[in-house]
This record gives C-alpha cells, structure tokens and sequence, in this order.
C-alpha cells in the first residue's frame, strides 16, 4: 500500500535544505523511468497499478517542491516569491478570449438564460451543456460549478452571483465569494487561462462600479494568497464605458492590470 502525500512529505519534515533537494532529485529520476516505460502499456493487474503508483508519485514531488519553497523561505526571511499571475480588461466578447475556461454569469438552477449565459450556451452546445447544468442540479447564490465546455472551450466554471436588492442583503460578500470560488475550482482543475465576464453586472442590476471593486478585490486578493499558482485572469468587456470603469476602479485600489 502507497502512502498518502502527506505522510510521504512528513519524513522531510526535519531534514536540511540539502537533503530535501536531494530526496527531490533522485524523486525525479524514479518519475523518469516510469515516463521511459509508459505506464499504461505496463500490467494493469498489479495493484496499485502502475498508472497509479506513477500519479501518487507526481503527488509526492508536489508536496516536496512545495517543502523546499517554505525550507527557501524560512532561510531567507526577506524572501518573496514571484507572483507571475495577472490581471486583464480586455475589450473582448466572453467567448472570443481563448481562454482554457470561460466563466458563466449563471442563475441557481443552472438553467440556460439570455445575456452572457444564453451565449455561452450556445457556442457551448445548448443541449449538452445543459445537460451536464441538470446533472449537478443547481448551485448556490456566491457559488460555483465546473462542467466541460464542449465545442467552447475545455472548461466552463458557473458562478452565480447575487441578484442586487440594496447592499445590504450579503451581497458583496456573495459577489466576492464568486470569483474566490471560481479561482479555487480552476487551482483544482490546473487551469492556466480564465475568462471572467463582470457577474451580476447585466441583469442582476449590481451597480457596476461597486461591481468592478469586489471583483478585482477578489481577484487580486486570490492571486496574492496563491503566489504558487500562476494563472491569467481575463475580464472580458465589450462596452468601452464600462472597460475603462474598470481600469479607473483598479488604479484606484493599486491593482495592477493589462
């Protein structure tokens, strides 16, 4: 039986710098072998099989690289790690960006709508992507689901935002939650490129300025929490007023964006 990551990391625990990159390296060349003799032509009857002693090994490495990058800090307390994630307005249709994932600006029965929803559904393919929405069944208001995205893209990530009454009805910790719930969904799914229209700009009536500062607040607040992950966030605006609403907004909360 294969031990879990955890345990696996916990042996180095207490061990030098030195000895970490070495338990690294010689890590490596085990994953090395298994590459030059590809798992899946080997007996998948052994158990754990192959493709999996090979995928918990990948799991192993993870949590070691990730014990030398604290072992790096802690030795050197000013150091910061390179944050390579960015920020981007760009005057772009939801579904022209290229990105890996599109984010849907869903209702909570995840039913197809008009607006950013009912295009996404359609270059999507109308019929399985909701399909697939009926399957997970719905999803909570500061939420947000994964599904394929078919003929759109390899994934779309639906977040439903809040429907606007006054502010005061938990609205920006919702609307907030989204994008945090959105971002933590594509970490988990190794997702490098996302496309974010504004949620709860359009018929939700959340006023776009307010909109604009809990979107990038999220945002920026995610990728400073995640220096490990590198990841470029799109916001993908047509109308010109609101693009510039939005770089105004994030000059004014020193966020940095393209």
């Amino acid at each position: 039986m294969m031990i879990s990551p955890q345990t696996y990391v916990a042996q180095y625990k207490n061990c030098t710098l030195e000895q970490c990159i070495a338990a690294r390296d010689e890590l490596i060349e085990e994953l090395k072998e298994f590459e030059l003799d590809p798992v899946y032509d080997r007996d998948a009857t052994m158990l754990p099989t192959p493709m999996t002693q090979y995928s918990v090994q990948v799991d192993y490495l993870k949590e070691l690289c990730d014990l030398i990058a604290q072992k790096v800090a802690e030795a050197d307390p000013d150091y910061e790690p390179e944050i390579l994630s960015t920020i981007e307005i760009r005057k772009a249709g939801i579904t022209k960006t290229g990105a890996e994932c599109v984010v849907n600006a869903a209702n909570t029965r995840l039913q197809e709508g008009g607006g950013v929803c009912g295009i996404i559904f359609e270059e999507a393919g109308s019929l399985r992507l909701q399909k697939a929405c009926d399957e997970i069944g719905g999803c909570k208001t500061g939420k947000a689901v994964i599904t394929p995205g078919f003929d759109l893209c390899e994934y779309i990530i639906h977040a439903v935002g809040p429907v606007y009454q006054d502010g005061n009805h938990h609205e920006p910790q919702d609307l907030y939650s989204c994008y945090r719930t959105s971002l933590d969904i594509a970490r988990g799914n190794g997702i490098k490129s996302i496309a974010f229209p504004l949620i709860s700009a359009g018929i939700f009536a959340y006023p776009k300025d307010q909109a604009w500062r809990k979107a990038l607040q999220a945002c920026n607040d995610w990728i400073n929490e995640n220096p490990d992950y590198e990841i470029e966030i799109i916001f993908a605006i047509i109308d010109d007023k609101i693009l510039e609403l939005g770089k105004q907004t994030a000059e004014e909360l020193n966020i940095e964006v393209i």
